[in-house]
């Protein structure tokens, strides 16, 4: 049985939900024989505490917004189930992430608000984030069983990803550059003339948060980006504010420009 290394909670100094990720212990399972339900407690000791609150999703993370996140004196603790589908077996995971509701931080929440309002003020038009599946259904088209890849970098099913649908719906954020932009630093159009762009380094608040292989649509110029990393920001180590991060620009060709967004 696949089995759950660690479940982590991120307060994204929202008042609306927390984000619960978790990992997979590494295994030789396919993960397409998997769903997943996410349990929620007030109490890390009374198992029978835990209740359901998401049942066979398919991410490793989801949107909890059934907190009240205006209470400090509550605390929240999850677990998660794996579910085979083949064979009807589940486990719970043996560990819990936990979220210590305490006062907030207001210094992070002003440092937040300053990013959040620089990034108006910088008024770059807003792009779409396309989170890309790293769990679910496994592509019928290409996915090789034996090499636990995809055969097709072009595949109309799984975008090159190996899972069915290969991204997520696409997320509204805005962006501010710290590199120039691409066409920028030689000053030409890079529509009619070939050149070797350097990647794009750029950067954001603090959700959703972002891994490499995501993609960043920028509609206003027909782009699409792919990240290349992404170097975390936190306040005392705990609260992320900022993420800045790498990425280049995809050629017009790729199959990525016919994800809908």
């Amino acid at each position: 049985m696949l089995s759950i290394a660690s479940i982590s909670v991120f307060n994204t100094l929202s008042t609306d939900f927390l984000l619960v990720k978790f990992d997979i212990t590494p295994t030789q399972e396919s993960v397409n024989d998997y769903t997943f339900n996410i349990y929620r407690s007030l109490s890390p000791e009374d198992t029978s505490m835990f209740f359901c609150i998401a049942h066979n999703i398919t991410e490793t993370q989801y949107e909890d917004h059934g907190v009240n996140l205006m209470r400090f004196d509550t605390n929240y603790y999850y677990k998660v189930r794996a579910n085979n589908v083949n064979t009807g077996e589940s486990v719970m995971s043996n560990c819990y992430g936990h979220l210590y509701h305490t006062e907030p931080d207001n210094l992070a929440f002003i440092m937040l608000y300053e990013n959040q309002r620089l990034l108006e003020l910088i008024n770059n038009d807003p792009v779409s984030v396309l989170l890309k599946r790293r769990l679910g259904v496994r592509c019928s088209n290409c996915w090789d069983s034996v090499r636990k890849q995809a055969r097709l970098a072009d595949c109309p099913v799984c975008y090159g990803t190996g899972v069915v649908g290969g991204y997520s719906a696409a997320i509204s954020i805005r962006i501010g550059y710290l590199t120039p932009f691409p066409g920028q630093q030689m000053g030409i159009n890079t529509d009619r003339v070939s050149v070797e762009e350097a990647p794009v380094t750029a950067w954001t608040t603090n959700y959703p948060i972002l891994q490499p292989d995501d993609v960043i649509v920028d509609s206003t110029h027909n782009y699409r980006f792919e990240i290349d990393d992404m170097r975390p920001i936190y306040k005392n180590q705990k609260m992320l504010i900022r993420q800045t991060f790498t990425m280049h620009r995809v050629p017009a060709t790729d199959v990525i420009f016919t994800l809908p967004v």
